[in-house]
């Protein structure tokens, strides 16, 4: 579930909340895990292999740029791993097409009037009220 607060966007894990920047940096840190398990792997042959820049690696196990779609799947070819990012967005049959046993796949979201009320009516309401902006009588 991702909540907006003050222009961040925090999401619920579970145990607690994580801004985009917190996830961000613990992906960071397991692609470098990733690299440092590889025998021989240093920044410069990962970029290499890779077809990346030594600088793009160093900034993305650091945290401090976000990767784009085919940064991730060039260091998952160095590292090995592409089954895993297959894993990140698994394909996805509609329960109804199974149960009519079509194979028709979804093409786009439509928002039905019921939803797009309900939307309105949570959009006037804050999901976190916090103590400096409780109101007082």
């Amino acid at each position: 579930m991702m909540t907006m607060v003050r222009g961040v966007k925090l999401h619920f894990n579970g145990n607690g909340m994580e801004s985009d920047k917190v996830i961000l940096k613990r992906l960071s840190n397991r692609l470098k895990r990733l690299r440092l398990n590889i025998p021989d792997m240093t920044q410069k042959k990962a970029a290499q292999l890779s077809g990346l820049s030594e600088r793009t690696i160093k900034s993305i196990e650091s945290g401090e740029s976000s990767m784009n779609m085919l940064s991730i799947i060039a260091l998952a070819r160095t590292y090995n791993v592409t089954a895993q990012i297959e894993n990140l967005f698994p394909e996805i049959k509609s329960p109804m097409a199974a149960l009519h046993g079509k194979g028709a796949v979804r093409q786009r979201a439509r928002t039905t009037e019921k939803a797009k009320s309900a939307s309105a009516n949570l959009k006037d309401k804050p999901n976190i009220i916090w103590g400096e902006d409780k109101r007082t009588k």
